[in-house]
């Protein structure tokens, strides 16, 4: 988490001071996928270790809808801010004031850090669980060999990458488009409460499929769904509805799906396997992002995120019902 901070500050710092390098931006874009990748999963798998040495039958799935909660509400205000308010004063301000929350998280969590169960965890861990970073991924890489089920289960939340390539990362310019004033902070908000409410709701419904993988089903055909018709409605106010469908199918799914994860994993190496998924999941996401740039190029931002709703369903649900018929996935409460 530390080193993450600082590379992540370092990043954008960077991008503050670019002034369109193109060097410059490429650095900080790297910086910022490198320290993503640290972070990413680190946090949730520490929490999610603790909890089991306290109770080995803790249901993940609260876990992490409480944290994307939280993390909801707090963006709320710290988006708003940033894109309707401080940008209006100066644009380079969001990217000013970041590299300094990021260095005081630093010590926030240099001050917070629990030692003596860091050596608790150390010693019921095996010599390889701090391994270098080759080893490391050849280690994770062989675990997923070793149970096909999550290697299969990874397979089908790949395609999710087309639409966080797209959709996710592309609706600034999208809706840009559709309205003549700057509505960004306030689409924002709409965004971030959508999210609320599908972390809020991801255990509620998640708990009534006999069939883990049912919930995946349900929350991709959604997701296509709703990307696809915010693209093709004319109309300002059924694209931001159809949009608020997404996210909330969205949020469901990213909530769901570490929860999934992080329950399949029953070895020590938790945090190592997931980070072999986070380095496939990266992968994928520079796939997407090419595809999704030609397509937007060559078509229009529209008919792009149409043509991934599409692929995300073809290639998506024929894995996950393929993977429902065997009854590892069954719930057994």
């Amino acid at each position: 988490m530390i080193l993450s901070s600082l590379i992540r500050s370092i990043g954008l710092f960077l991008l503050l001071v670019s002034r369109a390098n193109i060097f410059m931006l490429l650095t900080a874009s790297a910086l910022t996928a490198i320290a993503e990748s640290l972070k990413s999963g680190t946090l949730e798998s520490w929490a999610l270790d603790r909890i089991h040495v306290i109770d080995p039958t803790f249901d993940s799935t609260q876990l992490f809808s409480k944290d994307k909660l939280y993390l909801s509400i707090t963006n709320l205000s710290v988006t708003f801010i940033g894109a309707q308010l401080l940008a209006k004063i100066n644009l380079q301000l969001p990217f000013l004031l970041a590299p300094l929350f990021f260095l005081l998280n630093i010590v926030i969590v240099s001050l917070l850090m629990d030692n003596d169960f860091n050596r608790h965890l150390q010693r019921k861990s095996n010599a390889n669980e701090y391994l270098p970073l080759s080893t490391s991924l050849l280690a994770g890489f062989k675990a997923l060999k070793e149970n096909p089920y999550f290697f299969h289960l990874i397979l089908a939340l790949l395609p999710l990458q087309l639409i966080l390539s797209g959709p996710a990362s592309q609706w600034q310019l999208f809706f840009s488009q559709k309205s003549e004033t700057l509505i960004t902070g306030y689409i924002s908000i709409l965004i971030t409460l959508c999210a609320m409410l599908g972390h809020y709701l991801t255990p509620k419904i998640s708990s009534r499929f006999k069939n883990k993988l049912s919930f995946f089903i349900l929350t991709t055909s959604l997701n296509a769904s709703a990307i696809f018709l915010t693209a093709w409605s004319r109309s300002l106010g059924l694209a931001l509805l159809f949009f608020a469908f997404h996210i909330v199918a969205m949020a469901s799914e990213q909530v769901y799906r570490y929860s999934i994860l992080n329950n399949e994993i029953k070895s020590s190496h938790r945090a190592t396997i997931l980070s072999t998924f986070n380095t496939l999941e990266s992968g994928v996401t520079v796939l997407c992002f090419v595809v999704v740039g030609k397509l937007s190029d060559q078509f229009s931002l529209s008919i792009s995120w149409m043509i991934c709703s599409i692929l995300l369903l073809v290639f998506a649900l024929p894995l996950f019902i393929h993977l429902m018929k065997n009854d590892h996935f069954k719930k057994t409460s």
